[in-house]
């Protein structure tokens, strides 16, 4: 594997790592709707440079038919499933957070099979079993806390499957598209569609912004959900769709780490071994073993 590209692997996953971090410690200063707007926004808007020179780069014109199926895209990924993301980081334990989030790989193979015919293989069922265990022994209904509530494990599920779907959808175009255009664009969009809901609801857009501290929130915006995605996706430019899947390989173990240094989080025995499931079933699900040993032999399995 190139330099290049385990640099953007590694710097996908521990920025991605630390998300849920530190939308955690930026807490209830803005509200959920809003900070998903602004951050989406604004992440997204740092994106767009590169994602028409990305178009340009395949010479795609976007049509009537892609813009609908971007905006359909950013509203379940944006305007959905990160409302219920930054609903869970509100209500339960940043690393809990961050690990069941990163189930939702799984729950696009289940969306994948109805949505682009996708098989669903013995090795899929496996994995999304093994998932399915891990997630109860972090959730543990014997262990809920003010901090790490049921309603935060269930709206953190709910993220997870919406997000799953998101992404299943966004496999029909994304070929064409690419992932970053579809990503930056889309999340335009979804950011459209949660201003619009701000203004009609009369929630705040900007207002409280000045309570908060100018670093965090760029380091939520810039980095976490803008420079993020972009290494993500030069990790996939430069070594396929398998070896950008490895940051959510990597996630399940650096997130925790985070968030017992910075939130002085406990890590319990039943979420430790909810962890080591739920990286067992990324592996089993990326079919890891097989697909590094091609890669040892020359070849990649993309």
């Amino acid at each position: 594997m190139k330099k290049n590209v385990i640099f953007y692997v590694l710097a996908a996953s521990l920025i991605f790592s630390t998300m849920e971090v530190v939308l955690k410690v930026a807490g209830t200063t803005l509200d959920p709707l809003q900070m998903n707007f602004l951050r989406f926004f604004i992440g997204n808007l740092f994106l767009l440079p590169f994602a028409i020179h990305g178009l340009k780069k395949r010479g795609v014109k976007l049509n009537k038919g892609d813009m609908g199926y971007l905006v359909l895209v950013g509203c379940l990924c944006v305007g959905i499933a990160m409302l219920f993301f930054q609903l869970g980081v509100l209500n339960a334990h940043a690393s809990s957070v961050a690990v069941i989030f990163c189930c939702n790989p799984l729950f696009t193979l289940i969306f994948a099979h109805f949505i682009a015919g996708e098989k669903m293989t013995r090795r899929k069922v496996l994995a999304l079993a093994i998932c399915l265990v891990g997630l109860v022994f972090i959730v543990n209904p014997l262990s809920f806390s003010i901090e790490n509530s049921m309603k935060g494990m269930i709206l953190t599920i709910l993220g997870a499957v919406f997000f799953g779907l998101s992404a299943a959808v966004g496999k029909r175009r994304i070929a064409r598209i690419g992932g970053l255009a579809q990503t930056s664009i889309s999340g335009l969009f979804g950011s459209g569609v949660v201003l619009i809901v701000l203004l009609v609801t009369g929630r705040p857009v900007f207002a409280g912004l000045e309570n908060m501290s100018l670093p965090l929130f760029l380091y939520i915006a810039i980095v976490v959900t803008g420079m993020g995605c972009f290494f993500f996706y030069k990790a996939m430019e430069g070594g396929g769709a398998f070896t950008a899947s490895i940051v959510f390989f990597l996630k399940p173990m650096f997130a925790p780490i985070v968030a017992i240094i910075v939130l002085q989080e406990v890590i319990t025995a039943n979420v430790l071994c909810g962890i080591v499931l739920i990286v067992i079933a990324s592996a089993i699900s990326l079919d890891l073993f097989s697909k590094l040993r091609g890669k040892i032999h020359g070849s990649e399995t993309v």
